[in-house]
């Protein structure tokens, strides 16, 4: 379907300039020159050729009394003459007429009224065309949001019953739901927060608090959670949970584990920078955004990885449950 319309499309394009050719092209003039039937003219006096047919335009050559110039075409009271080595355009009043260039001037002009006529017909086909490319192109974008709602009833149906799926399954339809917003504001009342697990992540509220499908996924036995979050923290791809920020499959990993065991992953040895430390004079956001950056760091670098794996793993063997 694409390719016809872009066949149709290209097709009346080249004919629409076709059939718009510049009168005032001087290089189409030299080829129509070098017809066969040449027909001359013979100026009377004042003749001036200018470059376009228009009175406006000064004149190029001044010709004398009974010159004799070339006729190549007529255009709207001006006839495309060749004088000399000379291009232009010379009106009709400055022309003997005769019967023979009378009859070749009525000749052109039925022809030129035809090539209007051709040129209204190709305009109005080059609008049906657009009109139904623009109708193909709105068909494609409607039929493509149908197609993300579907997509995304049939994501819902299946977080629906999120506990039948293997791990695997659960993970990847919990990372790739559309539209989830990161992070909500923590609630400043005295306790309040308390009584939520905070993350490392931020200083706000986790997804994994907000969302019930989190919720449910986090119901399962340690068992089962804790050595498949160990293994995806090497995981670098990208995940689309939040709308706003930047997330891999490891960096998730990791903010899960620390959501399971209340604990920042800084706080597993104290060869890690702790963000709680030297705050004087400076904002929150700067510690959260460096603990973040040092933890991206931290899961590139093969070694620092497998150490930061075996902190967990250790933490694991400790409290299994």
């Amino acid at each position: 379907m694409k390719k016809i319309l872009f066949i149709v499309i290209t097709f009346f394009m080249f004919l629409s300039l076709y059939s718009q050719q510049s009168f005032y092209d001087i290089e189409n003039m030299k080829k129509l020159s070098t017809n066969s039937n040449k027909i001359y003219g013979v100026t009377v006096m004042n003749a001036k050729i200018r470059p376009a047919p228009t009175p406006a335009e000064e004149p190029i050559e001044y010709l004398d009394l009974l010159d004799t110039v070339q006729l190549i075409d007529f255009y709207e009271g001006y006839w495309a003459v060749k004088f000399n080595d000379t291009y232009g355009y010379l009106s009709e009043l400055f022309l003997e007429h005769t019967p023979k260039i009378e009859k070749l001037r009525d000749s052109l002009m039925v022809e030129k009224q035809f090539e209007k006529e051709v040129e209204l017909e190709i305009k109005q086909l080059n609008d049906k065309a657009k009109a139904l490319t623009d109708w193909y192109n709105d068909s494609l974008e409607c039929i493509e949001r149908e197609k993300r709602v579907v997509e995304d009833k049939i994501v819902y149906r299946k977080l629906d019953y999120i506990l039948s799926f293997s791990i695997e399954h659960q993970w990847k339809l919990l990372i790739n739901i559309r539209g989830f917003v990161g992070y909500i504001e923590e609630e400043t009342k005295k306790g309040k927060h308390e009584e939520h697990i905070m993350c490392s992540c931020g200083d706000r509220k986790s997804v994994f608090i907000e969302n019930k499908y989190w919720q449910l996924f986090f119901t399962q036995p340690k068992s089962l959670l804790v050595p498949f979050l160990i293994d995806k923290m090497a995981d670098s791809s990208m995940t689309r949970l939040f709308r706003y920020d930047v997330l891999t499959e490891g960096e998730l990993a990791v903010y899960c584990l620390e959501f399971i065991y209340k604990m920042n992953w800084y706080n597993l040895s104290k060869e890690y920078p702790s963000n709680t430390s030297n705050k004087k004079n400076k904002p929150d956001f700067y510690y959260r955004d460096k603990e973040l950056l040092f933890l991206d760091r931290l899961l590139k670098n093969k070694d620092n990885l497998n150490n930061l794996q075996n902190h967990w793993r250790a933490l694991y063997k400790k409290k299994p449950k």
